[in-house]
């Protein structure tokens, strides 16, 4: 993305500051191969010359290198107007203890409870604006290490940013930056802070880095802002690997690539929203949730696209996700998503899309957890208490505003994607345009409402698809040092399960059970339930329900399902170079006797289907109408057995042309 930048990063434009003043001054300094050179107080060079191998340091504290003004990496060269900044490094990381230990955070602006903390901010980076521990205004950022960060806000305070431009350009491969810890983020703000952006530009690149970071409970508004994230090229021999300590690019078994997310938000009652802004992300996610719960991401009347590395399956956007929706509840209005592989996915969070024609102003109310005293296991299966979720009494941020507009959501490949549990609701006149299915469901209870006159534009003829989940199938690697370390290849068989081949034996164990309901809207397009084949996992219910006004025309079946390219054929192999290939399915007619599926239809409801359906039960309620594609009364036959499309309710293997 490029930017026309309000004011030149360069520029001599006038700003206050409360800086460390400069100690030393010098004309020159040589370091020779290998050598460490102590810096002891702050120094100006006129020239500084890096070999290879050398360094400077204090001991106990950090130094950042400015070069005309811009915040540096200290790499071989010779660089002219030289500032060497030394400052108290952070003993804790302000996102908690990880197996990362702490990170060398170095900041532009830090401020916590106690204002702001001089010892620990490079203020020297800022090259135009004001600021002062409340607020800031016009600041001017320019740098080119891989871990600096702009501002940090951490505790119980409030800070405002205003027509801020950073550009903060790198080629980090990921070695010495976080986004888990909002380590070399843009902005960042942690354990309470409120942190308001407005009307600001940036800009970055590098593995891992972000524009964004919130957690612990911190708040975090941005309006009518532009920010882009670019990624980098990742260190050779990097472990693929959901391993938070060192997991500096999505996991391939996603079916995605890239380096490099937007924003992320973690911990427990963090809240992030974001009103009338541009937002890009060059492969991976534009936003992201992870690592925690009772979280809430808002997006109102902004836009959020992926640039960046294309696929056979994903032309026109760059690979990976709009939303990554992980313990957390996300609201959508008037927002367009431009996705080339999936608009979101969901893993144990729901999601909300509608229009943003508010009759009140909103506002943004952060979650509050009860304990049940129950308890689950997380991810890694350790025990986790189970709160239930409720809105807290008072709002974080207030008086935002709509344009009435309408949420678009277009995707090359699919709409979302679930390996987890969670709720998804399409409304007001949300439309969604993709290149496979809509709905592409792998794991999880999940429940999904269309409604509100919602159009689905699947190219391919499918809304719904149910697969077992390939991202087990994939595995990790016994053998490695490097936690949840995935496998680099995908196989199957060849031929459909159950239909060219024998499975082992199917099996309802541990179930899930997936809903689609649809009010209020008329939709066209196929449903498969093809679960219960591979690697012992258990047959999936998916239950359908038309209600009142809604419609379907299209075939619901039972199916066995195998992998493919773009043009048809099967993919039994699938290195993780083409990990675009995992979800893309080619369906066929079969009832293993565990993929089961109920259609309910509600009086006042119309199911045209266009080619035969296989289900495992059927409600019927008076008023409801089931037709053929020439659009007289369907033919249903119940275990081979034909029966009279009227009321009632149907149980066995049903068939319905």
């Amino acid at each position: 993305m490029h930017y026309a930048l309000k004011t030149a990063l360069t520029g001599a434009a006038f700003f206050t500051m409360s800086c460390i003043a400069l100690e030393h001054t010098a004309d020159s300094l040589v370091l020779k191969a290998g050598e460490v050179k102590p810096v002891f107080q702050n120094t100006r060079l006129s020239t500084l010359t890096i070999a290879p191998g050398a360094e400077n340091i204090r001991p106990g504290k950090a130094v950042t290198m400015l070069v005309n003004g811009v915040e540096t990496a200290m790499k071989p060269g010779t660089y002219k107007n030289v500032e060497l900044v030394i400052t108290s490094r952070f003993h804790h990381s302000p996102a908690g203890k990880t197996d990362r230990g702490v990170d060398n955070f170095r900041t532009a602006l830090l401020i916590n409870g106690d204002g702001m903390d001089t010892s620990r901010s490079v203020t020297q980076a800022i090259s135009a604006g004001s600021y002062d521990a409340e607020s800031a205004s016009g600041l001017v950022i320019e740098s080119d290490s891989g871990n600096f960060n702009g501002i940090m806000a951490d505790g119980d305070i409030e800070y405002h940013v205003s027509n801020a431009v950073f550009k903060f350009s790198s080629d980090s491969n990921g070695l010495d930056s976080s986004d888990f810890s909002g380590y070399g983020a843009a902005f960042a703000a942690y354990n309470g802070a409120k942190l308001t952006v407005t009307d600001s530009e940036i800009e970055v690149s590098g593995v891992a880095r972000l524009a964004f970071y919130a957690f612990g409970g911190a708040d975090i508004l941005i309006e009518d802002s532009e920010f882009s994230v670019d990624g980098g090229k990742l260190y050779e021999d990097y472990p693929n690997s959901a391993d938070f300590s060192a997991m500096v690019a999505p996991p391939w078994v996603l079916g995605i690539t890239g380096s490099a997310r937007g924003t992320n938000m973690m911990g427990n009652k963090t809240t992030f929203t974001m009103v009338r802004t541009r937002a890009e992300a060059a492969n991976w996610g534009v936003l992201s949730t992870d690592l925690g719960a009772a979280m809430l991401l808002t997006v109102v009347d902004s836009s959020l696209t992926l640039t960046g590395e294309k696929t056979p399956l994903s032309p026109q956007y760059g690979s990976g996700y709009g939303t990554y929706i992980l313990g957390s509840e996300h609201f959508y209005y008037g927002v367009t998503i431009n996705a080339g592989t999936y608009a979101g996915i969901i893993r144990d969070g729901d999601a909300y899309y509608g229009a943003s024609n508010f009759k009140e102003p909103l506002a943004i109310y952060p979650r509050e957890q009860i304990p049940t005293g129950k308890t689950v296991k997380d991810f890694f299966g350790n025990d986790k208490p189970v709160f239930d979720v409720k809105p807290s009494e008072t709002a974080v941020f207030t008086d935002i505003k709509g344009q009435g507009k309408t949420s678009t959501i277009s995707s090359d490949f699919a709409g979302w994607m679930s390996h987890g549990d969670g709720k998804l609701v399409l409304d007001g006149r949300t439309r969604v345009k993709t290149g496979n299915a809509v709905f592409l469901l792998k794991d999880g209870n999940v429940d999904i409402t269309v409604k509100g006159d919602s159009t689905l534009e699947p190219a391919n003829g499918v809304l719904l698809q149910m697969i077992d989940n390939d991202d087990m199938l994939v595995g990790l690697q016994q053998d490695s040092q490097v936690a949840i370390h995935f496998n680099t290849v995908f196989n199957e068989p060849a031929g459909y399960p159950g239909i060219d081949y024998e499975t082992a034996a199917p099996s309802t164990d541990k179930r899930q059970q997936v809903s689609l309901t649809l009010e209020d809207t008329k939709l066209t397009g196929d449903i498969f339930n093809a679960t219960g084949y591979a690697g012992g996992q258990p047959g999936d219910h998916l239950n359908i329900t038309l209600n009142k006004n809604a419609s379907l025309t299209g075939t619901v079946s039972a199916t066995s399902a195998i992998h493919v390219d773009e043009h048809g054929s099967q993919k039994t192999h699938i290195p993780m170079e083409e990990y675009y290939y995992l979800g893309n399915v080619a369906n066929r007619q079969h009832f293993n006797g565990v993929n089961d599926i109920k259609v309910s239809l509600k009086s006042g409801s119309v199911w045209k289907v266009t080619s035969p359906a296989l289900v495992s039960e059927l409600q019927i309620e008076k008023g409801a109408s089931i037709l053929s594609a020439g659009g007289s009364p369907a033919s249903i036959s119940v275990n081979g057995k034909p029966v009279s499309p009227e009321a009632g309710h149907y149980t066995g293997v049903i068939t319905i042309r």
